[in-house]
């Protein structure tokens, strides 16, 4: 089995609060993860803490051997980790094409010796992302609005813009935080068909979720947490019969 990621007794306290709880787990490159739980479970701090926005009190991880914890947001996105939030965060009154160009990740733009001596470079590589950007909207659906301010998209077609920021920045592991929440029908398909596409390309994808039986078909793996801990991980037509499960829904 290829520990491509390993999470080694994470814990995180809030005022005495355990929010994780030696929380440990594994993903293997490739493969769709499910993370479920009821709310206050620990799912969302455990993405703030592997994405660097919160430091672990204690534990470890890893991400094909190189550390994890205790490293800055911005160092973890350039080691290959994008994500998305429940709150999402947009440029809103930037153009949903200027969002997803925003989201390359190592512009020679970013550096003001590069923006001065090496102008050419620059025009050359953002013409190249422009064109990029266009095809990765075209990919989600959303190239018709790529002149739109992103505050005027439907909430689906936003969450859908935030997707196409993760695509853009290339990362190989993809911390997606409730991406079906308060979206249509025919809009989950729609997610559900990108995350199948992403997982066929090799990226690794964790998915926060309520909607329990919208993912049961779509991945390879869930894992159950509640008060901070891992209670049980397995297929999802086990997970989903688990006895613990059921009773964590049912309250």
């Amino acid at each position: 089995m290829n520990k491509w990621l390993t999470v080694e007794k994470l814990s995180k306290n809030f005022g005495g609060v355990k929010a994780l709880d030696e929380f440990s787990c594994h993903f293997e490159q490739g493969e769709v993860v499910g993370l479920i739980g009821p709310n206050g479970a620990g799912k969302t701090t455990f993405f703030n803490v592997l994405g660097g926005m919160l430091e672990a009190d204690s534990g470890s991880a890893q991400l094909n051997k190189k550390k994890l914890t205790s490293i800055p947001a911005h160092r973890i996105a350039n080691m290959g980790i994008a994500r998305t939030f429940q709150k999402l965060r947009l440029i809103r009154q930037v153009s949903v094409l200027e969002n997803v160009m925003l989201s390359f990740r190592n512009q020679s733009g970013e550096n003001l010796v590069s923006l001065v001596i090496r102008w050419s470079k620059v025009r050359t590589q953002e013409s190249e992302n422009y064109d990029k950007a266009l095809t990765i909207l075209k990919r989600v659906g959303l190239q018709e609005k790529a002149g739109d301010l992103a505050d005027t998209l439907s909430y689906g077609q936003q969450k859908l813009l935030t997707l196409a920021c993760c695509i853009a920045s290339d990362a190989d592991l993809l911390l997606l935080d409730e991406p079906l929440a308060g979206v249509s029908p025919s809009m989950i398909e729609i997610v559900l068909e990108k995350l199948r596409e992403l997982k066929n390309e090799g990226k690794t994808i964790v998915v926060i979720e309520h909607n329990l039986e919208a993912i049961m078909d779509d991945f390879d793996r869930v894992i159950f947490m509640d008060s901070g801990r891992k209670i049980c991980e397995g297929k999802p037509d086990e997970i989903r019969n688990d006895p613990r499960v059921i009773e964590a829904y049912l309250k």
